[in-house]
């Protein structure tokens, strides 16, 4: 079973490796590589600031602006053009725009998956 960890304004997936006895955690939404592993949740948390204050420390060195996770944009590309119409009919149905209606599906949708 997979977990997330919040730490700023980043997210980590968290697995269990059974065979090392210690949790592993991967940022998500960025291109650079941030992992960190700990032997309880309390290690792991600490590992998790540590590695992401060395990300930090890594870009500001390199002259860079660490990544942030979103944007807030999105681009969707549907398989074919009659997918994309029947998105837009379907929001036209319930009176909303395109994008009002994906961010209405998709947000009830992560709610059920994430609860």
């Amino acid at each position: 079973m997979m977990s997330i960890m919040h730490c700023d304004s980043y997210i980590a997936r968290i697995v269990y490796d059974e065979d090392e006895d210690i949790f592993h955690g991967r940022v998500v939404g960025i291109k650079a590589v941030v992992e960190f592993y700990g032997k309880n949740p309390q290690e792991l948390k600490a590992e998790f600031q540590n590695s992401l204050d060395e990300y930090i420390d890594m870009c500001k060195q390199d002259g860079e602006a660490p990544e942030k996770p979103y944007s807030g944009r999105m681009t969707l590309r549907c398989p074919d053009p009659e997918r994309h119409r029947d998105y837009v009919l379907a929001a036209a149905h319930r009176d909303m725009s395109l994008n009002a209606w994906m961010n209405d599906v998709l947000t009830r949708e992560a709610a059920r998956i994430l609860r």
